[in-house]
């Protein structure tokens, strides 16, 4: 068996944002920046003359900014009503605060809760549950609820999936309509198979190191569902062909899979008995869009990609690559 020295790398959502401080959601709020009240007003031209009555314009009370333009069936939800829903979940016990931040002048917000237990999988690895809490005044999205997997060793993070929630892509979404609250108290109910969704979850990973696959598969796995380009008139039987780049792929795509193939013999990447097999494939995906994907060249965080990998497309090639892999363990 090979053996690691612990060592935390940032996930992808820990790498922007702040620590959440204070004893009250209000507190938290005014500690992180949002603090403020989001109002609908109608939307001018330099004029005086209204725009339409169709779209109507969100404004933050302290500064007069306009952080996003909306339908006019649009409710708004104050970031601090959301915080509020994470207060209330923390004093079940069951969660506490970890981190907050937001993009955008304010216009997002999301609010990161731990559970504090955690399982342990492939004989000796720590998987800990987060709970994070999204809110917007842009019109981008409702509030969003999102049950997330965190592999302690390396910083992967995996939305689970609520199945029973009528969830999609691991969220579950309340829209900004005139019975937000009561889909908020449904979201509730939801929030309680946390538990039983990370049995589940445990579950399937277990499985996933139990399937052996070989380099060319799992190089295979890595062009199926990455960012990389296979151009056909480079591969086998096209005018470019070239032998010493079977795969067909251009300068970009080849230093992705240089990238990700390093990936495999980084120790995070090899705890345990996961060489070689589907769980280290799968990993490997989201240690890739987790780190190298959301930092730049500078080595800086790139935040719409960092929130992307959570919410995004970073995170629907991370759920296509799980429900790939899953797959594969149920045949």
């Amino acid at each position: 068996m090979k053996q690691m020295t612990r060592q935390i790398r940032q996930e992808a959502w820990g790498s922007f944002g702040d620590e959440a401080q204070g004893e009250t959601a209000e507190d938290v709020c005014k500690n992180a920046g949002l603090a403020f009240t989001a109002n609908l007003e109608p939307l001018y031209d330099k004029r005086g003359t209204m725009l339409t009555h169709k779209h109507r314009g969100v404004f933050r009370d302290d500064t007069n900014e306009c952080i996003g333009v909306v339908g006019k069936s649009y409710h708004v939800k104050q970031h601090v009503d959301v915080a509020n829903l994470a207060h209330e979940l923390t004093g079940t016990g069951l969660l506490e605060w970890n981190r907050v931040g937001h993009t955008n002048n304010g216009a997002r917000a999301w609010f990161n809760l731990a559970l504090p237990d955690e399982v342990v999988i492939n004989g000796n690895e720590p998987i800990q549950t987060y709970m994070t809490l999204m809110n917007s005044h842009d019109g981008s999205s409702g509030i969003r609820v999102i049950p997330q997997t965190f592999r302690m060793e390396c910083g992967n993070q995996y939305n689970m999936m609520i199945r029973d929630a009528k969830a999609k892509n691991g969220l579950f979404v309340v829209r900004h309509t005139s019975r937000m609250d009561e889909a908020i108290e449904q979201m509730k109910q939801a929030i309680g198979m946390t538990n039983v969704m990370m049995d589940e979850w445990a579950k399937q990973a277990q499985g996933m190191m139990k399937v052996d696959m070989d380099i060319g598969e799992r190089v295979q796995f890595y062009l199926d569902h990455l960012p990389i380009i296979q151009k056909p008139d480079m591969m086998k039987g096209g005018e470019n062909y070239d032998k010493n780049n079977p795969f067909g792929l251009a300068k970009r795509g080849q230093n992705i899979l240089d990238v990700v193939l390093g990936l495999e013999a980084q120790e995070q990447n090899q705890i345990g008995d996961m060489d070689g097999t589907l769980w280290q494939a799968v990993n490997v995906i989201s240690d890739f869009i987790d780190h190298d994907w959301v930092t730049t060249k500078d080595g800086k965080v790139n935040e719409k990609r960092a929130e992307s990998a959570i919410v995004g497309t970073g995170q629907r090639i991370k759920g296509k690559a799980w429900e790939d892999a899953l797959a594969r363990v149920v045949a």
